[in-house]
Formats: structure tokens, sequence, C-alpha cells
């Protein structure tokens, strides 16, 4: 353990660490390389979080973001889900309401109000994300105009319920991970609250990421489903949500598509894999943007 603490404290020192994401950054290393490396070693590092750092987006222009969360990949490596969310940015340049459900730090968010989104509804009821989320819109001001954060977590019901919290990760279902901590969190009908919060703008685009309980989510959403036919990312977890969100998504007239690093692949059906977990939702006959695929 003493050499393990020795090790990070000589890779937090400022040159060791700009030498890190210097390598961890390039691009012309292959993004898996690269997200080892984060996982395996610089993730092990806390750089403090007063440090502010600049991320272009796929379409244009910069966010500011602190370094916390999950923004700490985007600080090291320089990408986050690069199998969904530059296509998510795509479509959120014409959107005229986003639903990011589960929006953690808000980096989905973000990306969506400056790709030109008009609306974002940011469905986040962890404290400590929230907070984060917050410090980020912060400093983001002409953006976070077009955010706003809702600490409620979406379901297929009303009313309260208990909120599992497990380091980085927190859910509505408590056999997700062994929680270390809970919260009663307000809970509510997707359709509900975007007939109160969306202004009367149509629905273009949905992420929903709220850790197995997303057919829920979506059952919670179907009349805005049925009516705006949005394109909907969404996480599937590994024999956990296959089964109920193909049941759904089939009853809504939808088809899958994975979100993979070679690209869009439609499939037939749903699948988990846990270590491309991303799929795009569209309506049948649908297709993601040219250049895209």
């Amino acid at each position: 353990m003493e050499a393990k603490e020795r090790a990070r404290a000589a890779l937090s020192t400022p040159g060791a660490a700009g030498a890190l994401r210097r390598l961890t950054g390039w691009q012309r290393l292959p993004w898996s390389i690269r997200h080892r490396l984060f996982i395996g070693v610089a993730r092990q590092l806390r750089p403090p979080s007063s440090i502010v750092f600049e991320q272009r987006i796929p379409t244009g222009g910069t966010i500011r973001l602190h370094v916390g969360g999950v923004t700490r990949e985007l600080y090291w490596v320089g990408e986050y889900e690069p199998e969904s969310l530059p296509l998510f940015t795509e479509y959120a340049r014409n959107a005229r309401c986003v639903l990011d459900i589960g929006a953690s730090e808000g980096i989905y968010s973000l990306y969506a109000a400056a790709a030109g989104a008009r609306k974002v509804l940011a469905f986040e009821p962890g404290s400590e994300q929230r907070r984060l989320m917050d410090q980020n819109l912060a400093l983001n001001p002409a953006l976070a105009a077009s955010v706003e954060v809702l600490d409620v977590a979406l379901d297929d019901h009303t009313g309260t319920a208990e909120f599992f919290v497990s380091g980085g990760t927190s859910s509505l279902n408590p056999d997700f991970r062994r929680p270390t901590a809970t919260l009663t969190v307000e809970v509510d009908r997707g359709d509900d609250r975007v007939a109160r919060h969306a202004g009367g703008l149509p629905v273009d685009l949905v992420k929903v990421d709220t850790e197995s309980t997303e057919p829920a989510v979506l059952r919670g959403l179907q009349e805005t489903i049925r009516r705006d036919r949005p394109a909907i990312f969404c996480e599937v977890l590994a024999g956990r949500t296959e089964e109920p969100l193909q049941e759904l998504i089939g009853d809504l007239g939808y088809e899958p598509w994975h979100l993979t690093l070679r690209g869009q692949e439609r499939r037939p059906r749903l699948h988990g894999d846990n270590s491309e977990p991303n799929w795009l939702l569209l309506p049948r006959g649908a297709t993601p943007p040219v250049g895209h695929r």
C-alpha cells in the first residue's frame, strides 16, 4: 500500500501529471489505449477540483468544466463516450427540447446547449452530481440559460423513493450496486414533467442513463415518445434491461442501433454489451445522420 501511495504521489506532481495528460490526450494513440491508461493510472490521481479546463465540442466551440466526477475522463483523455456523445451532439443541433435523464455532472446537457438546442431539461436527483453540474453550468452562463435542472428522478409513477448511491453512480434500483448511502428523492413521470417544463416545445432528443431503471423511465415517457418521435440515446445493461426495453420499443414502433467505436450498427434486437452499453433508438425506418453510420 505504501508503495502504491508513493507512486500515486510521484505521478501527481505537476510535471508527471502534465506528461501523462499529454499522452492520454494524444489523438494519434487509439482511444482504447488512452482509455486504459486513464482507467489504470490517471483515474487514480485526484487533480484539485479547482482546476478548470476547456473542451471543444464536435459541432464547434468550447465549454468550460471543473475536474470532478465523470468530467475527469474528458480532462485526461479529451473524449467521453466517443461512440455516442459526438452523434448525440449532432442530433442536438436542431433540437427544440432535449431531455437529459440521469444528467450527472452535465456533460450531455452542456454539449446539447452548445450545439444549439433551444431548451434542455436536465434530470438529476443525486446531490453530489447536481452540485458538480451547478458548478459546470456556472462556468458557462450563456449555455446555462438554455438548461433547466430538475432534482427529480423519472420513473413510471409519481411519489417519493429511496435513491441508492454507490461511489460515483446512483440508482433507484437497490440491487444495482451495493449502496454506500441512500437519499429520499421525488419521483415523477417524464410525461408530466415535459408538460410542465418544456414550454410547449416538442421533444426531439432524449438521453437516458439511470443505471438499470431505463425501462421504467421510458414507460413514464410514452405519451411524449408517441407524439414527438424523438431520437433516444439509452444505456442497455447486460442481463438487466434488454428484454423489457425490447418489448417497450417494439410497442412504440422503434428500432435499435448499437453505438460502437466502429459506427452505428442496426440490430434486430437489443443485447447487453457492458463494454459498449449505449444504444440509439429510432422510429422504425429512420437512420442516423449521414456521416455517422
